[in-house]
């Protein structure tokens, strides 16, 4: 799980489907960096398809949007 603080919603867009998803960058409450993926399916409902570990250069860029926190 995400630590509530500091998550770091950003749009992507999937390279094969052409779907758009959310990605939430973060970290976890023992401090390790996570990305992770979902969908809007309707309302208020999120589905989530997927998570993993931050390359060395998207740990870098959640790193200085961390500091402008």
């Amino acid at each position: 799980m995400l630590d509530g603080r500091r998550r770091w919603p950003r749009t992507a867009t999937d390279a094969k489907t052409g779907l758009q998803v959310l990605t939430i960058w973060g970290r976890t409450m023992t401090g390790r960096a996570l990305i992770v993926a979902e969908y809007h399916v309707g309302g208020l409902t999120w589905k989530i398809i997927g998570s993993r570990e931050l390359t060395p250069a998207e740990l870098d860029e959640l790193a200085r949007w961390e500091g402008t926190r």
